[in-house]
Protein backbone atom coordinates (compact mmCIF):
# COMPACT_ATOMS: atom_id res chain seq x y z
CA UNK A 1 0.00 0.00 0.00
CA UNK A 2 1.06 3.45 -0.76
CA UNK A 3 -0.39 6.38 0.54
CA UNK A 4 -0.15 9.73 -0.86
CA UNK A 5 -2.08 12.64 -1.55
CA UNK A 6 -5.16 13.58 -4.32
CA UNK A 7 -1.89 16.14 -6.11
CA UNK A 8 0.33 13.43 -5.43
CA UNK A 9 -1.49 10.92 -7.39
CA UNK A 10 -0.33 11.39 -10.79
CA UNK A 11 3.01 11.24 -9.60
CA UNK A 12 2.71 8.08 -7.54
CA UNK A 13 1.15 6.45 -10.69
CA UNK A 14 3.69 7.46 -13.25
CA UNK A 15 6.19 6.17 -11.18
CA UNK A 16 4.89 2.75 -10.51
CA UNK A 17 4.50 2.35 -14.46
CA UNK A 18 7.70 3.32 -15.19
CA UNK A 19 9.56 1.31 -12.52
CA UNK A 20 7.24 -1.87 -12.42
CA UNK A 21 8.38 -4.61 -14.18
CA UNK A 22 4.81 -5.69 -15.70
CA UNK A 23 3.68 -3.57 -18.61
CA UNK A 24 0.25 -3.76 -16.52
CA UNK A 25 1.03 -3.55 -13.04
CA UNK A 26 -2.47 -3.64 -11.14
CA UNK A 27 -2.95 -0.31 -9.51
CA UNK A 28 -5.95 0.09 -7.26
CA UNK A 29 -6.87 3.28 -5.99
CA UNK A 30 -9.31 4.99 -4.15
CA UNK A 31 -9.99 8.64 -2.04
CA UNK A 32 -10.57 7.74 1.73
CA UNK A 33 -11.15 10.05 4.26
CA UNK A 34 -9.05 10.18 7.48
CA UNK A 35 -9.65 11.58 10.99
CA UNK A 36 -8.06 15.19 11.26
CA UNK A 37 -5.27 13.75 13.31
CA UNK A 38 -4.55 11.37 11.01
CA UNK A 39 -4.41 13.25 8.39
CA UNK A 40 -2.51 16.10 9.11
CA UNK A 41 0.40 13.28 10.28
CA UNK A 42 0.21 11.81 6.89
CA UNK A 43 0.32 14.95 4.79
CA UNK A 44 3.21 15.95 6.73
CA UNK A 45 4.67 12.68 6.41
CA UNK A 46 4.28 13.06 2.33
CA UNK A 47 5.56 16.76 2.27
CA UNK A 48 7.77 17.36 5.20
CA UNK A 49 8.83 20.96 4.15
CA UNK A 50 4.62 21.63 4.32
Amino acid sequence: MIKTTAPGLNAVLGAIEALHSNNNPEILHWQARPSHAYGAWAAASINPDA
